[in-house]
């Protein structure tokens, strides 16, 4: 929540503890004096002019969100689904982040997990058996979802649409 403006990160700070249970830290962007209310820190992203505080309960910074964890590599921000017939896991738990997604689907799993999707917004974690090609879709799963596979999967396969795996595989029924 937040992207009001704010005179500096004091007030911004105040702001967002007035307008927001649970606040737990702020991003104050001091180049356009944006304030940004946080409820909630997963993993921290870099922004030259940023200005963070946070409070005192946090006591450590959490994971950097474009760091991927031991065993995987990181494919990013809005790269898709990976996508199969019937290959996946919504976990039921929510981890608050994208490394420990990948470590709980390995831990569950363990070199059956080819791939996860994490999506921050929401803590969806879902894990993936096969990759047969990716679902992109730049509405539904926007920046907030990032891509992780086994460090074995060197390339991502093609999107869904250009391998015609949507239709070949699943015959979808369209309508106009």
């Amino acid at each position: 929540p937040g992207g009001t403006t704010a005179a500096a990160p004091a007030d911004c700070w105040n702001r967002c503890a007035a307008a927001y249970e649970g606040i737990v830290a702020i991003d104050f962007q001091t180049d356009d004096r944006k304030c940004f209310c946080q409820t909630s820190c997963s993993c921290m992203e870099s922004y030259e002019y940023s200005f963070v505080i946070a409070l005192s309960s946090l006591t450590s910074l959490p994971v950097d969100c474009n760091e991927p964890p031991s065993g995987a590599t990181m494919w990013g921000f809005d790269r898709g689904l990976c996508f199969s017939e019937s290959d996946y896991e919504i976990l039921s738990v929510r981890p608050p982040d994208h490394a420990e997604c990948w470590e709980r689907c390995v831990s569950l799993h363990g070199e059956s997990a080819i791939a996860v999707n994490y999506v921050y917004y929401t803590g969806t974690c879902i894990c993936h058996f096969s990759c047969d090609c990716m679902y992109v879709d730049e509405f539904e799963y926007s920046e907030s979802n990032i891509l992780l596979t086994a460090t074995s999967l060197d390339a991502l396969p093609p999107n869904c649409f250009e391998c015609d795996y949507l239709h070949d595989t699943l015959n979808p029924t369209f309508f106009r």
